[in-house]
């Protein structure tokens, strides 16, 4: 896949996150040969390591889909948290959702601010859901709690909007946003998603594609270039995407009707129409 590989301490390993693919880590780069490599980034197993060393007698546990592939996995680290026998959580934000913990009353959200700057106008949103779902894993019980958030942007609207708990302001403020760019709700979108074990059959199916978009009349549907998609390489294929987008929705959906019988079947290719696409 095109995507960063994540290191595995405990295995010595990388792994693909999305197929599943895993390999030894090479002794050296296979394209610069060079022997000094070493890992970066902030992922569950390195803050657990860092966190042991600062606090060597507290007992500490990682949760993530390493430590959790099982039911009876997080069954057990469950019962752990709820019996007190664990000091401190290291996870990912599968802890925000859903689960009632007593006796937690400190939660720190770490290395934020990337989901600000994301590419999906939704990023915010779905931010702002998670930190809100986050900070109420903090003082559920009759004990007071407390949420820090690490942040270069401390004034964001975001981040204030959760600081003072107001859910309206931030619907109000992202609705703004919004009818200001013609975002959905305000416009309607709709995007063409194709796919092909074959570079360069994708490549051919992407100029058809744009072709055949223009050629059919569209006074009141706005059609974007077809690109590729932000993960180029997704379990051995190859993606692109066209975004369409309309203010009039029986416009759009008129003209996709069109353009899909005019799309000519492929057993080479895949494509597929995602209407209100949740992301973009």
């Amino acid at each position: 896949c095109s995507t960063n590989m994540v290191y595995h301490h405990d295995k010595h390993q990388l792994k693909c996150h999305h197929c599943g693919y895993q390999t030894q880590v090479p002794p050296a780069c296979p394209i610069c040969h060079n022997q000094y490599l070493h890992t970066i980034g902030h992922g569950t197993q390195k803050l657990e390591e860092f966190l042991t060393e600062q606090f060597p007698n507290a007992k500490i546990k990682r949760v993530d889909r390493d430590t959790t592939s099982t039911k009876k996995a997080w069954q057990q680290i469950y019962n752990e948290i709820n019996q007190q026998e664990i000091d401190i959580l290291v996870g990912t934000q599968m802890l925000a959702k859903g689960h009632d913990f007593a006796n937690l009353t400190l939660v720190i959200g770490l290395n934020l601010d990337n989901a600000l700057f994301s590419y999906d106008f939704r990023a915010s949103e779905d931010m702002f859901n998670v930190l809100t779902q986050v900070a109420g894993r903090a003082g559920r019980a009759d004990k007071a709690g407390l949420v820090l958030l690490q942040t270069n942007y401390p004034d964001h609207p975001v981040y204030q909007f959760l600081k003072n708990h107001d859910f309206n302001g931030f619907i109000n403020h992202t609705f703004q946003e919004r009818k200001a760019h013609n975002l959905p709700p305000f416009a309607f979108y709709a995007l063409i998603k194709i796919s092909s074990t074959s570079e360069s059959t994708l490549k051919q199916s992407m100029q058809e594609l744009s072709t055949q978009s223009k050629q059919i009349p569209h006074p009141e549907v706005t059609l974007y270039s077809c690109v590729p998609a932000v993960m180029y390489k997704l379990h051995n294929r190859y993606r692109a995407q066209m975004l369409i987008s309309s203010n009039n929705r029986n416009a759009l959906h008129q003209y996709l009707n069109t353009l899909e019988s005019q799309l000519k079947p492929n057993n080479y290719v895949t494509i597929a129409v995602d209407v209100d696409p949740l992301e973009v």
